[in-house]
């Protein structure tokens, strides 16, 4: 059961991180920040926010991972079982919203503190009922209860590299959201002083990558290869590499690295003492130098095809996924298993550039900031990169016919075609990403004929009722915001009459305007309301437009659909609920307010169960909302 809550509560492991992150670590290294005295006088204190910061390469996630495995370890021993240790890792390659990582700390919790499973259970049990998710709001309260409660002593919460977050508001608001927790926070990042309003009674500290450090990685790298093992037997030599490169590394773990792979190209000893007077002294020149190796090797297009889809890639991709994405053909889009390299290959060419996470086996770039240097030496050459990466995800998806099956479920899909197939799943779910990042992937041919194949393209989505339903071509396109392309297939495909495209049904009933309205694509529905679209039509379980864009939060979709001659703002669906109930359960004030606003709401219309939008606010504690109803008059409060 706790394996299916876990499941149920989100994807993201930070624990396969942690380890994964853990065991890149050079033993003996990072350990310092464990005895600073902000460090200790955090440890002891109850509550507070410690905040490290540190230039790009310092090794602050290293140091981070240091102070994870440190708690955890601690939490073992009988005389501190009762502290919580929970954390979270912030990628540039997966950006993950806030709700995600809330609920990944929650699934911490359920997994390694049973204490907590009755709490967690009671959230999963109604939601499960009803077949929804919580939203961000309830998991924050979930947590604050957990926090408020007396099943810890004390709860430490480790957060690396909240400047790697998706967006400057993700940021608050995660900052917001812990530092109102009964919890001592912890923190590591670049500098942001955007955010020191936030937070005035953090403490700060510095993380600057100590000599010693810089030393032991040094002597442990060159103890672990076998070319620089040999070219450095002499001591003297030795110690004169490991000088220059704490001397020209600038107190950078991620420049160190960099640099011995560099030495590690060396075939001689004078070669090396060459290369160790002209090593780089900035990450940009030391970027440049790998990528100018990159392009001289024979294998150099194909490194280069490697770092393009780890630059553009929308999550992080497996070792296999990689290989298979790779192996496309960029000329004749088409996929050939036998242009496959091993894995060794993949990893080495891109001479030192790409990671492998062994506890996960996803690959990424070293280092976030080999984006920032990346894409503008590569741009030049693939001026549309996602026009590239959206041709590889549909080549892939047309030799498996995904366009046109049938799937009873998810799991079905999964078992059937992704376990066994490395790289499906990522197009299957992202096809669509980067066509809508690429610069023409609307006019693109062969995505264009893909889209016409489309009659029964499976797919799984949190914005309907259900998670599972089949898609023609028009469904695809207004789910997913894709109006240039839409309104070609309109005007190409003819009729947009009644019955015609716009009215046309995926197997759970649901039409385009539905897709739409429930993911938010404003300018989709304003665009079908042209046509002689069905505002009311329902699907199966008695869903219109209007139900989906209210109980996903979607104002400026209600805005629209509201105004629409003959609307029913009042119609409920087969389980018995109506707009403004779904806006005052999930606390959409925006909505409530429009709805509101709108002629002939009916603001005592009850449910099943005979619970008002009144109720129903009350009952989710929505005090925002509550005040808006009691604003109006002839709402009954009883």
């Amino acid at each position: 059961e706790i394996a299916e809550m876990a499941k149920w509560l989100t994807k993201i492991n930070y624990q396969a991180i942690q380890l994964d992150t853990f065991s890149k670590r050079e033993p003996n290294t990072a350990s310092w920040v464990l005895g600073i005295e902000e460090f200790k006088f955090w440890f002891w204190s109850d509550g507070g926010l410690l905040w490290g910061t540190g230039i790009p390469g310092a090794g602050k996630t290293i140091l981070s991972s240091v102070v994870i495995h440190n708690f955890q370890q601690l939490a073992k021993s009988q005389q501190h079982s009762t502290i919580c240790v929970l954390f979270a890792y912030c990628r540039y390659t997966d950006q993950i919203p806030v709700k995600e990582i809330l609920a990944a700390l929650i699934r911490q919790l359920l997994e390694r503190y049973p204490a907590t499973f009755q709490l967690i259970r009671a959230m999963y049990n109604r939601h499960h009922r009803e077949n929804t998710h919580p939203p961000e709001s309830e998991l924050f309260e979930l947590l604050k209860e957990i926090a408020d409660s007396k099943i810890f002593s004390k709860i430490y919460c480790i957060l690396d590299g909240l400047d790697e977050a998706a967006s400057s508001v993700h940021q608050v608001d995660i900052l917001e959201y812990m530092v109102s927790l009964k919890v001592n926070f912890f923190i590591t990042s670049r500098p942001l002083a955007a955010l020191k309003k936030y937070v005035p009674h953090a403490v700060w500290f510095d993380i600057i990558t100590k000599d010693g450090d810089i030393e032991t990685l040094v002597v442990q790298r060159v103890a672990k290869s076998p070319v620089l093992s040999e070219l450095l037997e002499d001591e003297e030599l030795k110690k004169e590499v490991v000088t220059m490169i704490k001397d020209a590394s600038s107190g950078m773990f991620l420049l160190a690295s960099l640099q011995l792979d560099l030495l590690r190209d060396c075939l001689s000893v004078s070669e090396l003492k060459e290369a160790l007077h002209d090593l780089p002294r900035r990450l940009d020149e030391m970027y440049k130098g790998t990528m100018d190796r990159v392009e001289q090797q024979p294998r150099g297009s194909l490194a280069k095809r490697v770092l393009l889809w780890l630059l553009y890639t929308q999550r992080s991709l497996t070792l296999d996924e990689l290989r298979y994405a790779v192996a496309t053909s960029p000329g004749t889009e088409t996929f050939d298993k036998g242009r496959l390299v091993s894995k060794d290959a993949i990893l080495g060419i891109c001479c030192g550039l790409v990671s492998l996470d062994e506890q996960s086996g996803l690959v990424r770039l070293i280092h976030y900031t080999a984006m920032d240097f990346l894409k503008p030496i590569l741009e030049p050459q693939f001026p549309d990169p996602h026009l590239l990466l959206a041709s590889a995800c549909v080549t892939r998806l047309q030799q498996f016919n995904l366009h046109d099956q049938c799937f009873a479920s998810f799991e079905e899909l999964a078992l059937s075609k992704f376990i066994d197939h490395p790289f499906l799943a990522y197009p299957h779910q992202y096809w669509t990403s980067h066509i809508r990042y690429s610069h023409s992937g609307g006019t693109s041919t062969t995505i264009m004929d893909f889209v016409k194949k489309c009659r029964r393209y499976p797919f799984v989505t949190d914005d309907l009722a259900y998670t599972m339903d089949h898609f023609a071509h028009v469904h695809l396109l207004a789910m997913e915001g894709l109006i240039e392309m839409l309104q070609r297939l309109i005007l190409e495909e003819g009729d947009e009459g009644e019955g015609g495209l716009v009215n046309w049904r995926t197997e759970m009933g649901a039409t385009p305007l539905m897709l739409a309205a429930g993911s938010g694509k404003v300018d989709v529905v304003l665009y079908l309301l042209t046509f002689r679209v069905e505002v009311d039509a329902t699907d199966e379980d008695g869903w219109t437009a209007l139900a989906y864009a209210s109980h996903n939060g979607h104002a400026t979709v209600v805005e629209a659909l509201v105004s629409q001659e003959g609307i029913n703002v009042n119609k409920a669906t087969a389980s018995g609920n109506f707009p403004l109930g779904f806006a005052c359960l999930r606390g959409h004030a925006d909505v409530v307010k429009v709805l509101l606003a709108t002629k002939g709401i009916e603001v005592n219309k009850r449910d099943v169960t005979g619970a008002t939008a009144f109720i129903m606010a009350a009952g989710k504690d929505q005090t925002q909302i509550l005040r808006m109803l009691l604003d109006v008059q002839g709402v009954d409060v009883n």
